[in-house]
Order: structure tokens, then sequence, then C-alpha cells
């Protein structure tokens, strides 16, 4: 498996710096999708001045509440089925990532664009997209109407009960330490913020996680072995609230940034855990980088997946980039 050199980690450029693509027009006919559990139930208290602030915007919306797993994905079917142009996930990271999987459940690009607001604890996918993480901000760019075409991933993988299931990404999945550092998180209920509730998490997961044996293939190429504490299968730059874990990554060169991490004791995790948050971990020899379109992953025993924060399913898994997949506002 032939590797990239770790280049050197400084300030990177998100898409906010990037011209759009699409000529800058406001949606005319918005879907909010909203999470009212997202932030610790903070985006319930706040979602009326959200309205006031869509409304100030001239925003024409209407907003549906989830109220399980899994609504996300449902509402912004229905809402496509309504002829809305544009489905604005108002949430967190999980939100964005059931409504992306009702805009792509056709497998094709959907006639809306994606607009996000967030209300999370992570808002990790903001971060790469340059979406202001005040959902005053989010609002502003959502009025201005700024778009651009980004990439999405689509994983086919082990799901519990529902045997080979097909799902889609648009910032990070990830196998192995870090698919149990999510469930233990998802867990806790994040009580502690975006921060801190993901570094407690990582560091009791660090304390009882242990390589699995398993075998990745790139493009195609024969699977190679490695001894896995955890791989980030990466279209954005950042995960578990704030982790710089792929600091190359782009959203719209169609490509996915693999970080594998191989073979780590838990001292060299505990220690090298501070440096995630720059980039610095990729100095580190257990850890390699390369670029990839399609990426499978076979394991020997049961290793968790994540994607944008959702425990999903288990390995084997299958990730594949899909081009130009969502017109983003951002």
């Amino acid at each position: 498996m032939e590797e990239l050199e770790p280049p050197a980690v400084g300030p990177v450029q998100g898409l906010a710096g990037k011209a759009p693509v699409e000529p800058a027009s406001p949606p005319e006919n918005v879907a909010v999708v909203v999470n009212p559990v997202a932030g610790a139930g903070a985006a319930q208290r706040i979602w009326p001045r959200i309205a006031r602030l869509l409304r100030e915007a001239g925003l024409s919306f209407t907003a549906a509440f989830t109220d399980r797993p899994g609504a996300g994905i449902d509402l912004a079917r229905r809402a496509l089925d309504r002829g809305c142009d544009c489905v604005v996930a108002a949430g967190g990271d999980g939100t964005v990532h059931e409504v992306v999987n009702g805009l792509l459940q056709e497998g094709a690009p959907p006639q809306a664009r994606l607009g996000i607001i967030p209300l999370g604890t992570g808002r990790d996918t903001v971060r790469t997209l340059g979406i202001p993480r005040h959902p005053a901000g989010a609002v502003a760019r959502l009025a201005a109407g700024r778009t651009r075409w980004v990439d999405a991933g689509r994983i086919s993988f082990d799901a519990p009960l529902n045997g080979v299931t097909e799902r889609y990404f648009l910032n990070i999945a990830d196998a192995g330490l870090g698919g149990e550092t999510a469930a233990r998180v998802n867990r806790s209920g994040k009580r502690l913020g975006g921060f801190l509730s993901f570094l407690q998490g990582a560091l009791v997961s660090v304390a009882t996680y242990r390589s699995r044996r398993a075998a990745i293939s790139v493009d195609g190429a024969p699977p190679e072995p490695v001894e896995l504490t955890t791989v980030a299968v990466a279209n954005g730059r950042y995960f578990a609230g704030g982790m710089f874990i792929a600091p190359h990554a782009e959203m719209d060169d169609a490509l996915f940034d693999l970080v594998i991490v191989r073979g780590m004791s838990r001292l060299a995790l505990v220690t090298n855990l501070p440096k995630v948050y720059h980039g610095g971990h990729l100095r580190h020899p257990k850890v390699a980088v390369q670029r990839a379109r399609q990426v499978t992953i076979d394991a020997q025993e049961q290793v968790l997946i994540q994607a944008d924060g959702e425990v999903i399913g288990f390995l084997p898994a299958a990730f594949t980039i899909l081009p130009r997949a969502l017109a983003v506002i951002c």
C-alpha cells in the first residue's frame, strides 16, 4: 500500500475560501428538518429564535421535527417529494447525516440543495464547509445562497438485523477506535459539550480498546493485512468535536483521505491524542495517509463503524467516493 509523505501541517483553507461553482441564489422553498434534542436539548429551546431569523432573512420555509432515529431521512425525502429546492438540517452532525441520506437515497444528485444550521455539540461537518457555527451566521449564509458542489461517500456494510446495507456520509466514516468512541459518546448524552464529551469518550475508549486484525484494499489493489487501531475514511477534515484527523482532505476533489493508525499502544494513543487537534498526529510512524476513490476493509473480529458521528454497523465495509453528489449552500 503506497503511502503519502505527511505534508507540513499549517493553516488550511476551507470551502468558504473558494469561489462558488454556482451563481448565488437564495432558496425559494425551504424545508427545515429540526432535531429538537440536538445540543443536549438546546435546539428545542432556541428554535423559536432561529425561526424568527429565517423569517427576517426573507426565507419561505416549513419546519418538521424529528422524533426518532432515522426520522430525518424520511423528512428529507418528503421535502423532495413536495418540490422543495433546499432542505436544511438544523441539528448536529447526526442530523446532517440523516438529511444527506434522505437526499441521496435515490443514488443520484437531488434537485434540492443542502443547507445546515449547526445546533449540535460536535459541529464538525460545518468546520470544513466554512459554514458559521453560530446559528445567526448560518442563517445569513443560507439567505445569501452561495452554493458549492461537494462529494459524498457511500458505504456498503454489515448492519445488525438488516444484513448488508448502504449508507451515505458527507464528512468522515471511521472503523475501529473511532467507532468505539462514537458509541460511548452517544450513550453519554454529550452533557459535557462537544469537545469534553469526545475527549472523555476517547480517553475511556483507549483504556479498553485493542487493535484488531484487518485487511485494507485501496482502489482495487490486493488487501493488505494490518493491526488496525483505527481508520478514518475522510471526505472532510474534522471529527469527534474538533479533532483535525485529515488536515488535507478536500470535499470537492473526488478523493477520500485515508488515515490509517496501525498497532498503536495505549500509551502512545494517550500521549498523541492532543496532537490530533492540530494535525500533528500525521508525523507519527504508526500513522499512514493516502488518497483513494474506493476502500474495502475486512476484519477477523467485530469492528464498529461510525459515519458522521453515527454508529451504523460493523466491518466488513466498502467505501466509495461520489463526486459532486450534493449542492451545499455554504
